[in-house]
């Protein structure tokens, strides 16, 4: 029993390490959490680019992007607010536990902000499982 003990710890170890083993993902030289950072800039210009990096960096880096877009849908800015819901609408399979902020965004002041949010909401409604479709 014994013998088996270690084997079987050193395995769930690695499991729970896989993720820190991955290398972030870059685009335009920088990283994913480096994109995450310039979310909150200053510069309007960079959140904007920003958001939509961070739905092009797909469902792999959907735990770490996510939140952060979700965090962006209030921005002041009606860009980086569309954008960040476009993003989160590209990632929908990964974002049902933000539906409550694209919810409120869809009583946006700016009726394209709020369109975006109603269709990245239907997004995230239709990744979820179903029982239609055995989940």
């Amino acid at each position: 029993m014994r013998k088996l003990a270690t084997p079987a710890c050193l395995a769930l170890l690695l499991m729970g390490c896989e993720r820190s083993f991955q290398n972030e993902a870059t685009y335009e030289g920088y990283t994913t959490s480096q994109w995450i950072e310039e979310l909150s800039d200053d510069d309007v210009e960079k959140r904007r680019k920003a958001a939509f990096v961070l739905g092009e960096l797909g469902l792999t880096e959907a735990e770490e992007t996510v939140p952060a877009l979700a965090k962006a849908v209030p921005d002041p800015d009606a860009h980086v607010r569309l954008v960040a819901l476009q993003s989160l609408q590209k990632l929908a399979p990964k974002a049902s536990r933000h539906q409550g902020v694209v919810g409120r965004a869809m009583n946006d002041k700016n009726k394209l902000v709020a369109r975006q949010a109603m269709s990245t909401f239907k997004a995230i409604e239709m990744a979820k499982p179903s029982a239609l479709n055995g989940g």
